[in-house]
């Protein structure tokens, strides 16, 4: 796969679905931006939602940046990942963090998500949070910012 620059545009949304899981198109794009040739800007994967999706896949950073270097394109990356993953359960994890607020945040993961995000309601959703800081970091219109 090609690298991304993320300093030019910000990833995809968090509730875009690959393979049924949500934040997957997203951590594939903040491993594109790891790739030579990439910038990966503000983003990260480790730690935070997109490294939850990895350790419930059973993978590293390391190896699932290898496994998008490694391939042709989104779907390529979805076999690879997702194989052997039943179906209900990527659609609970789906589920749950859709549903995840920033009440719900492990303590553990609490102090560096209020030194990105700053203080939030406790019922709002994480991934308004995020899409609403990546509305404001890019200047995106109503229309680029997904469902939120």
């Amino acid at each position: 796969m090609e690298p991304l620059d993320l300093r030019a545009r910000p990833p995809r949304h968090p509730r875009e679905r690959l393979g049924g899981l949500v934040m997957l198109p997203r951590t594939i794009d903040k491993a594109r931006a790891l790739l030579a040739g990439g910038q990966p800007g503000r983003y990260f994967i480790s730690p935070g939602i997109s490294s939850y999706v990895l350790d419930k896949l059973g993978l590293k950073e390391a190896a699932f940046v290898a496994a998008v270097a490694a391939a042709r394109d989104d779907a390529d990356v979805a076999a690879r990942v997702l194989a052997g993953v039943d179906a209900a359960r990527i659609e609970r994890w789906s589920s749950n963090l859709e549903s995840l607020t920033v009440a719900g945040i492990p303590p553990e993961l609490r102090p560096a998500f209020d030194a990105l995000y700053g203080p939030r309601a406790p019922d709002a959703l994480v991934f308004d949070v995020l899409a609403d800081d990546d509305a404001a970091a890019f200047a995106l219109p109503r229309s680029e910012r997904g469902a939120s």
